[in-house]
């Protein structure tokens, strides 16, 4: 995924945003929160150029810089994170396992891993955009 740099001029409604970026564009958000805290006019954001004619955006907000840290703003974006440090097995810290499901079912609900081995374990990751001067940013996983 190639990122370009631009600046955030103003939310248009809860999916999408007007960006500066050689010119002024529409772009996806791909989260509905409110985040008045991140989406600042003149803020440095990075932009995920989509490039498809069939898109209503062609760009995509990503990142918004709060600071000097980064900010994730795509809510899909932790779970491809976590699901794939699964498949690599790069947290030490969880029991052996045989394979991940993702969006498994369990009963009635569904979770977003299932971690399947000798004692099967269920994972959810929420996404985290709340920033402020005592919070850390990003995701956290919690295991059920």
């Amino acid at each position: 995924m190639e990122l370009i740099s631009g600046r955030f001029v103003r939310r248009v409604n809860r999916f999408v945003a007007e960006v500066e970026h050689d010119g002024r564009h529409y772009a996806h958000v791909p989260s509905s929160g409110r985040m008045q805290e991140l989406l600042l006019p003149g803020s440095a954001i990075l932009l995920e150029d989509k490039g498809l004619v069939s898109r209503k955006y062609r760009y995509k907000l990503s990142f918004v810089r709060k600071g000097s840290v980064w900010v994730s703003i795509d809510s899909l974006l932790p779970n491809r994170l976590v699901g794939q440090a699964l498949r690599d097995r790069l947290f030490d810290q969880l029991p052996p396992y045989d394979s991940v499901c993702n969006e498994a079912t369990f009963g009635q609900s569904r979770f977003d891993f299932l971690l399947l081995g000798p004692h099967p374990l269920i994972i959810e990751v929420k996404s985290v955009t709340l920033v402020d001067s005592t919070s850390a940013t990003g995701f956290e996983m919690t295991l059920m």
